[in-house]
C-alpha cells in the first residue's frame, strides 16, 4: 500500500511539472567547423540585417548576429523544456541534404522522407525568390535566379545557396 501511494505521489508531481513545461523553438546553425544551438523565446524572431541574419535568444537583447556567409545549414526543431531543463523534441524538421550548393542550373535535393514537401528560396534581404514543392531526390532549378547567394527552406531546415 505504501509504495502505491509513493508512486502515484510521484506520478502526480511528474505531471504537475510537465504541465508548467515551456515549448520553444531550438535552432542548429551549422557553419563550416561548427555548429551553434541558440533557443529562440519570446517572439521566436529571426530576420536579416545587411549581411547577417539576426536570432532572437533569452538574455540577448539585440540577438545573435550570425554571418551569412558563414551559415551552410539551419535546423529547427519544437522543443518542450520543463522547469527542471529537461527537453523532449515535439516536432523536428525532416533530413535535408543538396548536391551542389553552388549551381548554375540545377540542385538535387534529399530530403530522406516519401511525399512533397514546399520549399521556399528568399534573397540575402529576406524577399522571396521562389518557391514550388521537391520530393526526395527531385531537382529545383535555379537557372532564372540571379547570380548570388540564397537561403532555401525547406520543411524547417534552411540551407545557403549560391547561383553562379
Amino acid at each position: 500500500m505504501g509504495r502505491k501511494f509513493i508512486a502515484t505521489g510521484i506520478l502526480s508531481m511528474l505531471s504537475f511539472v510537465s504541465s508548467f513545461a515551456e515549448t520553444q523553438t531550438k535552432v542548429l546553425i551549422e557553419e563550416e567547423e561548427t555548429t551553434r544551438e541558440y533557443m529562440m523565446y519570446g517572439s521566436g524572431k529571426m530576420y536579416f540585417s545587411g549581411d547577417q541574419l539576426i536570432v532572437d535568444t533569452l538574455g540577448n537583447d539585440d540577438g545573435v548576429k550570425v554571418n551569412l556567409g558563414d551559415i551552410k545549414k539551419m535546423t529547427f526543431s519544437l522543443v518542450e523544456v520543463s522547469p527542471t531543463g529537461i527537453e523532449k523534441v515535439v516536432a523536428q524538421s525532416p533530413s535535408v541534404s543538396l548536391f551542389p550548393t553552388i549551381s548554375k542550373d540545377f540542385i538535387r535535393v534529399k530530403i530522406g522522407r516519401e511525399g512533397e514537401f514546399p520549399y521556399f528560396i528568399y534573397s540575402v534581404n529576406g524577399n522571396l525568390v521562389d518557391k514550388g514543392n521537391v520530393s526526395d531526390g527531385g531537382k529545383l532549378d535555379v537557372s532564372s535566379l540571379v547570380k548570388g547567394v540564397y537561403l532555401l527552406k525547406i520543411g524547417d531546415t534552411y540551407i545557403k545557396i549560391s547561383k553562379l
